[in-house]
């Protein structure tokens, strides 16, 4: 079979992609054949992350030259070998399809099922017609599961164990050519020349991808991030290895099978990666099967959105090609004749590609929400190369790598990677001290002590004006018998510097007062609960209104703006006061006809989701902030189903909006509930968006 050709389709195909994805926005990750974060074969010890879904395929295909030995000979099975027949064409594909999701930041798994067809021709040399030989089928389902360890992400270096299974889901193919070749997919498929039969189980049974028991796989994975070592260098390095060993009676009768990869995986551009991979798998030397199994592989992903991804590449055979399996053995026609033939065991060239989704599985509606009202944020704001912290605090160094790397300890001045994001150290002038002076309480009665607390920096001598000389920091208890103003001096390198506090002496014991507003902040309408207590006081007054009042209460006010409350307690130790504001704001105005986005119900019925409920609570708030506002609640259905039935089933809904709102205080002579069915379309049914569109609930304003 010609590659060139098909070699040069890829390459325009490659470009095309390129120049397509530079108007494209950046991924996050590539999916490898099992679903899950990585290239190709290998494993990526990253994980999804939380509340991410994968959905894709790869395919993947090869001529069978260059893979039969013995001059592509086929003979018939137990014959003298006088009547050989060859190959003229052939043609063999794998497809590999998945679905995976992230559960948390520490575990993933995916699930999958491959399929593969074969079509080629057998020519005869010795008299007989040429036949067409095909098959299609199914192979064994496969569940991997991801567990990361917990590593911090600024760490460099990932690791994972990453266990997966295989169930019994192939099926035998009907027409003449069975599941086992002759382009062999799987070491377990090897000739044992003890046995005397291909390793498989049971007469005619197994599959192209595994034999016809399940089997086990435990693999472990370690990932190298460079880019989050400072080195602004968006590459990935993955080691992997596995042991896979068949379940089942007649598991021992199958090599356990080990495989090695290793792979590079960067990114130059936001819009594309590109990779090279080596793996191999190797078998014990007790079975007596001598094959070479090592192979290389180079590709790119294209991103073309943040979420979609086109993969190509080309797997190309790098071992002993002197080693092969002797006959292996293919059904022939409807008499039960069997083709023996030599074969290794993987092409010299193999073309792939693939087509990713990576999806989040958050509710469209909220995450539109957030998405509209979070705002950019500069990941370098001082433009130094060296990610903010925030970067690192999100998890997002992925994302950013392209602008950044590390974590920057000074974001606002620029300095090099090597000093972590800071400037360099520069002559400075000796720092004046610094100094914080307290006195708890300031305001006592004659004869009570007070407590003078200190901390000073900076300074090689401090002293208190009457105290003395002190340490840098501490605190000493006085017992003034008078006004009296304590000042502490702080002298050092960078100056003399001064701190005073003062003690007042009151007559006797101070007013203590407890004041306070519940809630500080209401719309218009709503009441506040003032509460108060206070003690040392003889008489307590609160303006604004209000007057005197007793020396422990409440009182409930309905401000109609913004205001400040203080209340002022006198007694023999003097006169102190406290003040507590309150906020009044505006009701949002209630629009003529609102579309309430995220109300939504169980499927066919009419029970509020919870996201509903959280939606409709704020709708009641607007209602009980406008006491005259009437309205009306519309339910509208697409037109799936029978009108009458659409006709209940709006009429249901509209009726469970205008009780929920009432259990949370909205008068029903405030309400009516009016379902329309299918009568009142925004779009149009016939697509899966229309119809979305069309079941809604509406509130329309019916006061004026």
């Amino acid at each position: 079979m010609n590659y060139i050709p098909f070699l040069k389709k890829i390459k325009v195909l490659a470009l095309s992609v390129a120049m397509f994805a530079s108007f494209a926005m950046a991924g996050e990750g590539n999916l490898n054949y099992y679903g899950q974060l990585g290239v190709h074969k290998t494993q990526s010890a990253q994980a999804l992350g939380h509340g991410r879904l994968g959905i894709g395929f790869f395919l993947e295909g090869a001529g069978l030259n260059g893979t039969l030995v013995e001059d592509d000979h086929f003979y018939i099975e137990n014959q003298p070998h006088t009547e050989f027949y060859s190959t003229s064409k052939f043609l063999g594909l794998n497809l590999y399809s998945f679905l995976s999701l992230g559960l948390s930041d520490y575990f993933d798994f995916s699930i999958g099922i491959p399929a593969y067809g074969e079509l080629f021709q057998v020519d005869s040399a010795g008299g007989r017609t040429g036949i067409d030989v095909s098959a299609v089928g199914q192979g064994n389902l496969f569940l991997s599961l991801k567990f990361r360890a917990p590593f911090d992400n600024s760490f460099p270096l990932d690791f994972a164990i990453i266990p997966s299974f295989g169930f019994n889901t192939g099926r035998e193919n009907a027409n003449r050519l069975n599941d086992y070749g002759p382009w062999i997919r799987d070491p377990m498929f090897l000739y044992d020349p003890n046995i005397n039969e291909p390793y498989r189980v049971g007469s005619g049974a197994g599959s192209s991808y595994t034999n016809a028991n399940g089997y086990f796989k435990f693999g472990i994975a370690t990932t190298f991030d460079f880019n989050r070592i400072g080195a602004n260098i968006p590459l990935l390095f993955h080691l992997n290895y596995s042991n896979r060993r068949t379940l089942g009676t007649e598991g021992s009768n199958y090599p356990i099978v080990q495989s090695f990869s290793s792979a590079l995986e960067w990114t130059p551009m936001q819009y594309v990666s590109l990779y090279s991979e080596y793996y191999t798998e190797w078998l014990p030397s007790d079975k007596n099967i001598d094959v070479d199994l090592n192979t290389v592989s180079v590709g790119g992903s294209f991103h073309l959105s943040k979420h979609v991804d086109l993969h190509l590449g080309a797997q190309i055979f790098v071992g002993d090609k002197g080693k092969y399996v002797d006959h292996l053995a293919v059904n022939f026609d409807n008499e039960g004749n069997k083709i023996n033939y030599s074969a290794r065991l993987i092409p010299d060239y193999v073309a792939f590609g693939g087509f990713t989704i990576k999806l989040f599985t958050m509710d469209p509606i909220v995450e539109e929400v957030e998405e509209e009202e979070e705002e950019y944020r500069n990941p370098d704001t001082d433009e130094d190369g060296v990610c903010d912290p925030w970067v690192s605090e999100a998890g997002r160094q992925r994302e950013f790598k392209k602008t950044c790397s590390g974590i920057d300890l000074c974001p606002y001045e620029e300095g090099p990677t090597s000093n972590k994001g800071c400037p360099e150290k520069q002559a400075e002038v000796a720092p004046a001290p610094t100094i914080l002076f307290t006195v708890s309480p300031d305001v006592v009665s004659k004869g009570q002590s007070v407590t003078l607390t200190w901390q000073v920096s900076n300074a090689s001598s401090i002293e208190i004006e009457g105290l003395g000389k002190v340490e840098a920091s501490g605190s000493r208890k006085v017992k003034p018998t008078a006004n009296t103003t304590y000042t502490l001096s702080a002298t050092g390198d960078g100056g003399t510097r001064e701190s005073s506090v003062e003690v007042e002496i009151a007559a006797g014991p101070v007013p203590i007062i407890l004041f306070s507003a519940n809630p500080e902040s209401v719309q218009t309408g709503h009441s506040v609960s003032l509460k108060w207590e206070v003690t040392n006081a003889t008489e307590v007054n609160i303006d604004n209104g209000i007057g005197k009042v007793q020396l422990k209460g409440s009182k409930q006010v309905k401000p109609t703006s913004s205001i400040a409350y203080t209340l002022t307690a006198t007694g023999e130790g003097g006169t102190k006061s406290e003040t507590v504001e309150i906020e009044v704001t505006e009701p949002p105005p209630i629009e003529a006809r609102v579309n309430l986005q995220g109300v939504t119900f169980g499927s066919g019925n009419a029970t509020l989701t919870p996201n509903a409920k959280k939606v409709l609570d704020g709708v009641a708030e607007q209602l009980l902030a406008n006491p005259k506002v009437k309205i009306e609640i519309q339910g509208h259905t697409d037109n799936q189903g029978k009108p009458a039935a659409n006709q209940d089933l709006s009429q249901r809904r509209a009726k469970s909006v205008v009780g929920y709102l009432a259990t949370k205080g909205v008068s029903t002579s405030r309400m009516k509930a009016v379902g329309y069915g299918q009568d009142v379309p925004i779009a149009d049914n016939k697509t899966a968006e229309g119809r979305e569109l069309n079941r809604r609930i509406e509130m329309v304003r019916v006061d004026d």
